[in-house]
């Protein structure tokens, strides 16, 4: 995808063993805003597209430190635009897209909802949110750091640090665009799946969400994974139990008139 800067936006796509033209669902991929790429997610990239009968298209977006917020979410926002108006040349319906990530990649997702909303931008049908980071403000006090702390995978003290090197400008964490949970309207948003884990820092900022959108009159399904840690790591039936899932609901999702 051509960015502004004459550089290049990589994309992956997978495409359904299924004919005709069909939703999108733009995913992006985790990796606290610094490391990673949609690579180690194609086998759940593929099953998405097959179960949901969605054309993914996975985004490379730019990371931190070197190229910090809002950098991410910009590419991501190019992505969007790129595929409503150009969706339909490689079998793509623009008036269902819908996004989804883990992690940052659910912050991310769920920041351009918000963007896409605000700037009445491409019309965002659903929403996918994989134990999302929702508040890197620092303002709010999470149940859930006191209970994992330095237990798990995913450290509290790591999550600081992970923060300030996304947003070197402390004043950037208070905005909707870092921060979804912080935004003044979460009205009009698409309908969600969130997904979160009982042993992770980000649980209760994911589940607070939940109930936001909640508030809000967004339709949400909420299912917290017992016993597991972030990004479900080191079980794979949990995964993919839980990608199914996703898959459903954007089947059942685009199958609605």
């Amino acid at each position: 995808i051509p960015r502004l800067d004459g550089a290049l936006l990589p994309v992956r796509a997978y495409r359904p063993r299924k004919e005709g033209v069909l939703p999108i669902y733009l995913h992006i991929h985790g990796g606290a805003w610094w490391m990673g790429d949609g690579y180690p997610v194609q086998n759940a990239n593929s099953y998405l597209a097959d179960r949901a009968g969605v054309i993914v298209v996975s985004v490379e977006y730019r990371l931190a430190p070197e190229f910090p917020f809002p950098h991410g979410l910009n590419d991501c926002v190019l992505a969007l635009e790129w595929l409503y108006k150009n969706g339909i040349q490689f079998g793509g319906d623009p008036k269902r897209i819908a996004v989804g990530g883990g992690s940052a990649g659910g912050n991310l997702a769920a920041a351009l909802t918000i963007a896409s909303r605000d700037s009445e931008g491409p019309p965002i049908s659903f929403q996918f949110l994989f134990v999302p980071a929702t508040d890197i403000s620092g303002t709010q006090k999470w149940a859930s750091y006191d209970d994992t702390g330095e237990k798990y995978i995913l450290k509290v003290s790591e999550i600081e640090r992970i923060i300030a090197l996304y947003t070197p400008d402390p004043n950037d964490r208070l905005l909707a665009a870092a921060s979804p949970l912080l935004a003044a309207s979460h009205k009009g948003l698409p309908p969600a799946l969130i997904v979160t884990a009982q042993f992770d820092p980000l649980r209760d900022q994911g589940e607070a969400y939940a109930r936001r959108l909640k508030s809000a009159g967004v339709p949400v399904v909420l299912h917290r994974e017992k016993g597991a840690i972030h990004g479900l790591i080191g079980s794979d039936s949990r995964l993919i139990s839980v990608y199914e899932m996703a898959a459903n609901s954007l089947r059942a999702h685009f199958s609605d008139p």
